[in-house]
Protein backbone atom coordinates (compact mmCIF):
# COMPACT_ATOMS: atom_id res chain seq x y z
CA UNK A 1 0.00 0.00 0.00
CA UNK A 2 2.87 2.38 0.72
CA UNK A 3 4.02 2.04 -2.88
CA UNK A 4 0.57 2.97 -4.08
CA UNK A 5 0.55 6.02 -1.83
CA UNK A 6 3.92 7.07 -3.18
CA UNK A 7 2.49 6.92 -6.70
CA UNK A 8 -0.96 8.37 -6.10
CA UNK A 9 -0.18 11.10 -3.60
CA UNK A 10 2.09 13.07 -5.95
CA UNK A 11 -0.51 12.62 -8.71
CA UNK A 12 -3.17 14.35 -6.67
CA UNK A 13 -0.83 17.03 -5.38
CA UNK A 14 0.30 17.77 -8.94
CA UNK A 15 -3.32 18.18 -10.01
CA UNK A 16 -4.19 20.39 -7.05
CA UNK A 17 -5.13 24.00 -7.41
CA UNK A 18 -5.43 26.73 -4.80
CA UNK A 19 -8.78 26.48 -3.05
CA UNK A 20 -8.02 28.97 -0.31
CA UNK A 21 -10.96 31.17 -1.31
CA UNK A 22 -13.38 28.49 -0.12
CA UNK A 23 -15.36 28.61 -3.38
CA UNK A 24 -15.76 24.83 -3.58
CA UNK A 25 -17.67 22.93 -0.92
CA UNK A 26 -15.65 20.10 0.59
CA UNK A 27 -16.88 16.52 0.59
CA UNK A 28 -17.83 15.04 3.93
CA UNK A 29 -15.12 12.77 5.31
CA UNK A 30 -17.05 9.53 4.69
CA UNK A 31 -17.72 10.33 1.04
CA UNK A 32 -14.14 11.50 0.53
CA UNK A 33 -12.81 8.29 2.08
CA UNK A 34 -14.99 6.14 -0.19
CA UNK A 35 -14.02 8.08 -3.33
CA UNK A 36 -10.35 7.86 -2.34
CA UNK A 37 -10.67 4.09 -1.89
CA UNK A 38 -12.20 3.81 -5.34
CA UNK A 39 -9.36 5.90 -6.82
CA UNK A 40 -6.95 3.29 -5.51
CA UNK A 41 -8.84 0.65 -7.48
CA UNK A 42 -8.65 2.82 -10.60
CA UNK A 43 -4.90 3.25 -10.14
CA UNK A 44 -4.47 -0.50 -9.64
CA UNK A 45 -6.51 -1.18 -12.76
CA UNK A 46 -4.43 1.29 -14.75
CA UNK A 47 -1.19 -0.28 -13.50
CA UNK A 48 -2.46 -3.72 -14.49
CA UNK A 49 -3.43 -2.51 -17.94
CA UNK A 50 0.01 -0.99 -18.46
CA UNK A 51 2.08 -3.84 -17.03
CA UNK A 52 0.12 -7.01 -17.76
CA UNK A 53 -1.80 -6.01 -20.87
CA UNK A 54 0.91 -3.64 -22.17
CA UNK A 55 -1.67 -0.95 -22.85
CA UNK A 56 -0.62 2.65 -22.96
CA UNK A 57 -3.99 3.97 -24.07
CA UNK A 58 -5.97 3.15 -20.94
CA UNK A 59 -8.99 5.41 -20.50
CA UNK A 60 -7.99 6.79 -17.09
CA UNK A 61 -10.02 9.98 -17.51
CA UNK A 62 -13.10 7.92 -18.31
CA UNK A 63 -12.59 5.76 -15.21
CA UNK A 64 -12.37 8.85 -13.01
CA UNK A 65 -15.34 10.52 -14.72
CA UNK A 66 -17.43 7.39 -14.12
CA UNK A 67 -16.35 7.27 -10.49
CA UNK A 68 -17.22 10.90 -9.83
CA UNK A 69 -20.58 10.52 -11.60
CA UNK A 70 -21.42 7.30 -9.73
CA UNK A 71 -20.49 8.89 -6.39
CA UNK A 72 -22.33 12.14 -7.17
CA UNK A 73 -19.27 14.35 -6.69
CA UNK A 74 -17.28 16.62 -8.94
CA UNK A 75 -13.59 16.51 -9.65
CA UNK A 76 -13.33 20.05 -8.23
CA UNK A 77 -14.93 19.04 -4.92
CA UNK A 78 -12.72 15.96 -4.68
CA UNK A 79 -9.57 17.95 -5.45
CA UNK A 80 -10.54 20.73 -3.02
CA UNK A 81 -11.14 18.14 -0.30
CA UNK A 82 -7.86 16.42 -1.05
CA UNK A 83 -6.08 19.79 -0.84
CA UNK A 84 -7.78 20.43 2.50
CA UNK A 85 -6.53 17.16 3.98
CA UNK A 86 -3.10 17.45 2.32
CA UNK A 87 -2.62 20.54 4.46
CA UNK A 88 -3.45 18.34 7.49
CA UNK A 89 -1.13 15.34 7.12
CA UNK A 90 -2.24 13.59 10.31
CA UNK A 91 -5.87 13.62 9.18
CA UNK A 92 -4.93 12.50 5.67
CA UNK A 93 -2.89 9.63 7.10
CA UNK A 94 -5.90 8.52 9.17
CA UNK A 95 -8.09 8.62 6.06
CA UNK A 96 -5.57 6.54 4.10
CA UNK A 97 -5.54 4.02 6.95
CA UNK A 98 -9.33 3.77 6.62
CA UNK A 99 -8.93 3.38 2.85
CA UNK A 100 -6.51 0.51 3.44
CA UNK A 101 -8.97 -1.11 5.84
CA UNK A 102 -11.78 -0.82 3.28
CA UNK A 103 -9.67 -2.25 0.48
CA UNK A 104 -8.59 -5.13 2.70
CA UNK A 105 -12.23 -5.82 3.58
CA UNK A 106 -13.16 -5.74 -0.12
CA UNK A 107 -10.35 -8.17 -0.91
CA UNK A 108 -11.41 -10.53 1.88
CA UNK A 109 -15.07 -10.36 0.83
CA UNK A 110 -14.18 -11.04 -2.80
CA UNK A 111 -12.32 -14.17 -1.83
CA UNK A 112 -8.87 -12.72 -2.40
CA UNK A 113 -9.48 -10.74 -5.57
CA UNK A 114 -10.25 -7.04 -5.33
CA UNK A 115 -11.04 -7.02 -9.05
CA UNK A 116 -14.15 -9.12 -8.36
CA UNK A 117 -15.49 -6.34 -6.15
CA UNK A 118 -14.47 -3.54 -8.50
CA UNK A 119 -17.73 -2.00 -9.69
CA UNK A 120 -15.88 -0.23 -12.48
CA UNK A 121 -15.56 -3.56 -14.33
CA UNK A 122 -19.31 -4.16 -14.53
CA UNK A 123 -20.74 -4.01 -17.99
CA UNK A 124 -17.39 -4.33 -19.76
Amino acid sequence: MNRVLLFVLPLFVACATDRSDGSVELLDRETFTEVLAQTQLIEARNNREMVVEHRTDGPMAMYYDELFTDMGVTRDRFTATYDHYAARPDELKAIYEEVLTRLTRMKDTAGGSVAQGDTLDQGR
